[in-house]
């Protein structure tokens, strides 16, 4: 990697560790985050309240003309599936880069995997679907999130934005979160330089006081945390009592929900998404400018 390479990959990586901070605060099973994790296969590392690791990331830029292939893939995917801990938390691969063919197969056979079919990503390892390493990357992802480090600290500040206490003008309140968002980027490039693993951490109370903050979010602030299970209690109501409709991916015929992400896939008109079959959610944590809607 080259020098110009090396900063811009020491910044991305800096900015994502800013929104997953930030992130954290909405979701009240976490505790704190660690970005150079304790293992070189992890960068960022969210941690529960009892400190055990509950997700890991690995963050890789790559230049515009090349792409992420199957090798250099499973190469990170391996290496993280054999740490203790991926026995009991997620990974995500989150690059700034581009899949190739290749790339683009391990990434269907991690969603698959997901999704409980082992099979493609169990023939992709050459092991079998028990085989340790295979279970282990039944919970681990490949995310591309393409922007620019200015890009991502412009998110951030949005997000927090939503989060500050009202100031007297707006201006003032986009203020208030660029110093923020500032103060928060520095602090972790500082932690992320200390030798000691356990200095690397920060929790939730100073990400908040860095912040300005409340370091536990109000209820209201908690719907990004417990969505999944309010949608699989709600699921395994009886019949009469919901309709839980089934979300299916855009690659999928005639699907009833189409499932689409922020940073890329299919983009449709407002009346394209309203005149489908089924209802239309969106939603994305505090801030993206997301609302939870159902038509």
């Amino acid at each position: 990697m080259s020098g110009v390479d090396t900063v811009r990959g020491i910044a991305y990586q800096q900015a994502q560790g800013v929104l997953e901070a930030i992130g954290l605060l909405e979701d009240p099973t976490l505790g704190s985050v660690r970005v150079e994790g304790t293992d070189d296969a992890v960068d960022i590392e969210l941690l529960a309240r009892d400190g055990t690791l509950s997700h890991a990331i690995q963050v890789k830029v790559r230049a515009p003309d090349y792409t992420w292939g199957e090798s250099a893939l499973l190469a990170v995917l391996k290496r993280w599936a054999v740490l203790p801990d991926a026995a009991h938390a997620s990974f995500e691969f989150l690059t700034d880069g581009r899949l190739g063919p290749s790339g683009r197969r391990v990434q269907q056979a991690l969603e698959a995997a997901a999704e409980g079919r082992t099979g493609p990503l169990a023939e992709l390892l050459g092991a079998g679907v028990d085989d340790p390493v295979c279970i282990a990357l039944g919970k681990a992802r490949i995310r591309q999130d393409p922007h620019s480090t200015s890009a991502l600290l412009a998110r951030a500040e949005h997000q927090v934005t939503a989060m500050l206490p009202s100031a007297r003008t707006e201006a003032d309140l986009r203020e208030q979160a660029a110093k923020a968002v500032d103060r928060l980027f520095r602090a972790l490039f500082d932690f992320a330089s200390n030798p000691e693993p356990q200095l690397r951490e920060m929790d939730r109370q100073r990400i908040a006081a860095l912040l300005g903050v409340p370091a536990e979010q109000s209820p209201a602030q908690r719907w990004s945390a417990v969505r999944k299970r309010y949608l699989e209690a709600a699921r395994s109501c009886i019949e009469q009592e919901v309709i839980a409709p089934a979300v299916a991916g855009i690659q999928m015929r005639d699907p009833s929900v189409l499932r689409q992400h922020a940073s890329g896939g299919q983009k449709l008109r407002v009346g394209e998404l309203l005149s489908g079959r089924g209802p239309v959610v969106l939603a994305g944590r505090t801030g993206t400018g997301s609302v939870k809607i159902s038509v």
